[in-house]
């Protein structure tokens, strides 16, 4: 691979993949099965989330050993066979890490909650955060204070008549100022380097700088923990690992569904290279979080802008779905509708020209959604691969989720062979972003448009400029280009729609949906079928 920037990332989640043995559980073996799918595909990069024994196969932090795959995968041999395969493929490996929790069944935990382990002192207390809690019988929970990771709470653990700091859903976190927890996470990346696993996403790590919503100015050179008013431990976790690394620069730790903002961000991939990556997108964290799902155009480009302005393009992961958040698509489109195809596509040539590296998840490349199942979403859902019975996922009639209703329609099989499918859309654009220095090292010009539907923006470097416009609506749209496209001629070289007319007009009429990208170089003045 000769850059970075031309990476594509492929998050699959291990369960939901592809069943191999029937037992209705995705395994290692299918994942090596499908391994010709991903090729195909044009993926670099292969990310295994949830691969890690766990005591809830459907949640992040249920982590009981970060040095064992689950044995309803397959075995350890399986495990590195596969490795081996994705390389000769010319493939790399990264690993999900959600180093953030445990869950209360791992052995940190349990030995945590024990009356002593080392004479009167219990040293794996201290993997963990604990407060007295308040009133006299101190079963009043603390307060949480603005130095505490976002979205966390106290729980009371009988056995030690305290509180310990976790997650929302209940998951301990780990004490990461704890220098001996530090050194147990180093331990987890050795081992797993000496399996030959390339890369680490450190899942759901908090950092943030004193003042960071200011114009600070810190010499990356004084960087140190100090700075940092939430997860100084994590900065030191970082550091912890470059040092082990005897300070080269490791291209190995990514950060993702991190909690980090541009200004802290700049700061971990200064010179001192803390961190390779950085995934907090601003679709996930800023955007939906914020708006109950619904995707705000003005709120993506003026978040991109400020990012992108900061720390630079090529050291962002740009991913609009992940495994732990509802799939973007559907809030788009609020049903499954016969706008399916266009806004599924919409979002593909999205995703691969926006600034950042594109990170796919397991489904998004078919148009996959999630599915209400009462008052809540389920998702993760088993990869439909064909239209029959379990969407083809597994042999098995009875697979640990549900498949969604739509596997009829929406499935690999009946899209692969078809010219015109969300899946080869995915595969067309995956080439022409390699194709185009602009994509993958241009710069990143936000255009503001009247139309709150509209998405516009530029991409460009001294030689090449290309100018993406996506309509995020069910109705048609009129849309007047940019002066200078219209001035310098630009060709339509893609739409998600059979193209009318590839001359610029001042206004175009925009489809449902619709998407297109010009250039103004004449050399590429040529559809992209």
């Amino acid at each position: 691979m000769d850059s970075m920037r031309k990476s594509i990332y492929y998050q699959l989640f291990v369960p939901s993949f592809y069943d191999s043995d029937g037992d209705g559980i995705g395994d290692i073996h299918g994942i090596y099965e499908k391994l010709p799918y991903l090729v195909g595909l044009g993926v670099t990069d292969v990310v295994l989330n949830a691969l890690l024994e766990t005591s809830n196969l459907d949640s992040l932090y249920a982590t009981t050993d970060f040095m064992r795959s689950d044995t309803r995968f397959g075995t350890i041999d399986e495990l590195l066979y596969l490795i081996d395969s994705f390389h000769e493929a010319g493939i790399r490996v990264a690993l999900s890490l959600p180093i953030k929790a445990v869950s209360v069944y791992h052995p940190w935990f349990i030995n945590a909650t024990s009356a002593t382990i080392h004479g009167d002192y219990n040293l794996f207390k201290e993997y963990f955060i604990w407060q007295v809690g308040r009133g006299s019988s101190g079963r009043r929970a603390p307060k949480l204070t603005s130095n505490l990771p976002v979205n966390s709470k106290y729980v009371y653990q009988e056995k030690v008549k305290e509180w310990y700091l976790a997650t929302s859903d209940g998951y301990p976190l780990l004490n990461t100022e704890n220098p001996r927890v530090r050194r147990e996470i180093i331990d987890i990346l050795t081992f797993w380097r000496e399996k030959n696993v390339d890369a680490f996403f450190l899942e759901g790590l908090h950092m943030s700088v004193r003042n960071s919503e200011q114009d600070v100015d810190i010499p990356v050179y004084k960087l140190s923990e100090d700075i940092f008013e939430v997860g100084r431990g994590n900065y030191k976790l970082l550091r912890d690992i470059l040092e082990k690394n005897d300070g080269n620069d490791h291209k190995d730790v990514c950060l993702f569904d991190a909690e980090i903002n541009p200004t802290t961000a700049s700061y971990l991939l200064g010179d001192t290279r803390l961190a390779d990556h950085i995934g907090n997108d601003v679709v996930i964290t800023e955007n939906r979080a914020e708006n109950k799902g619904i995707f705000r155009i003005s709120v993506f480009l003026e978040k991109c802008k400020k990012k992108y302005s900061i720390s630079g393009i090529s050291r962002y992961f740009s991913y609009f779905e992940d495994a732990y958040h509802e799939r973007l698509l559907q809030h788009i489109l609020n049903k499954d509708t016969i706008h399916h195809d266009v806004a599924a596509k919409s979002l593909c040539v999205l995703i691969l020209t926006a600034p950042g590296i594109p990170c796919l998840y397991q489904g998004q490349e078919i148009g996959m959604f999630d599915k209400k199942n009462k008052k809540t979403m389920e998702r993760n859902l088993p990869m439909q691969w064909d239209n029959h019975v379990s969407a083809g996922f597994t042999m098995s009639l009875y697979p640990w989720k549900i498949i969604h209703d739509n596997y009829s329609k929406i499935n690999v099989f009946a899209q692969v062979h078809d010219a015109d499918s969300v899946l080869n859309c995915f595969k067309k654009m995956i080439l022409f972003r390699n194709e185009h220095l602009a994509l993958t090292e241009g710069t990143f010009v936000p255009l503001v448009s009247k139309s709150k539907e509209v998405l516009a923006f530029m991409r460009e470097t001294s030689e090449e400029k290309l100018f993406v416009v996506c309509s995020f609506s069910e109705k048609e749209l009129n849309y007047k280009l940019p002066e200078e496209i219209v001035a310098q001629k630009a060709f339509c070289i893609f739409s998600n729609y059979n193209i009318v007319s590839a001359s610029p007009h001042r206004t175009i009429g925009l489809r449902p949906f619709e998407t297109r990208i010009y250039t103004t170089v004449i050399s590429d003045r040529k559809l992209l079928n």
